[in-house]
């Protein structure tokens, strides 16, 4: 099965589909994110909302965000610095995202509470509508091509073996009348 993709093949695959790679506005965000459980007691909301307080009064103290992320919060993502990426809109809860998406760039906001508790949201960078470029892609598309590939070479191989095969009926039962 020749599932290898050379470059002009990706190359090619990227231009002729560009509406593949089309994305709406997008705004790259970090977090620090304090949990709140579902059945927290008022006390215990008044002291996670309490903690979000006291770091970003660290952060505008000079503390870094990244660093920030990394030592308090209780997100997968502090392994990245609280780095969730570029996203568009619909992706994040709507507490979240209408307050990501209002922030300028460089801009913390204030403590935002949502289903998982309280956030403090940085945005590091906003990208108009338009078509991701082919490197952020490529990895994607020469997935894509390889499946694609190694379909085609499976469904070849399977019409070939229907052709050629001998089929008896030995049980005379099964036979067509």
């Amino acid at each position: 099965i020749r599932d290898r993709v050379t470059e002009e093949e990706l190359l090619a695959f990227y231009q002729n589909n560009t509406d593949r790679y089309r994305h709406e506005d997008l705004i790259g965000a970090r977090h620090i994110l304090i949990r709140v459980p579902q059945a927290a007691s008022d006390e215990e909301k008044k002291e996670s909302l309490d903690r979000i307080s006291a770091l970003r009064k660290q952060l505008f103290e000079g503390r870094e965000f990244v660093e920030l992320a990394k030592t308090s919060s209780d997100c997968p993502s502090r392994e990245r610095g609280g780095d969730l990426g570029y996203f568009p809109k619909g992706t994040m809860v709507p507490e979240f995202e209408e307050v990501a998406f209002a922030l300028k760039e460089d801009e913390v906001s204030e403590p935002v509470q949502t289903q998982f508790g309280y956030h403090l949201i940085l945005v590091y960078g906003k990208k108009p509508a338009g078509v991701w470029p082919f490197e952020e892609v490529r990895e994607q598309i020469e997935r894509d091509l390889r499946n694609e590939k190694t379909e085609a070479a499976f469904n070849s191989l399977m019409q070939n073996l229907r052709r050629s095969a001998r089929i008896e009926i030995l049980d005379q039962s099964l036979e067509e009348k």
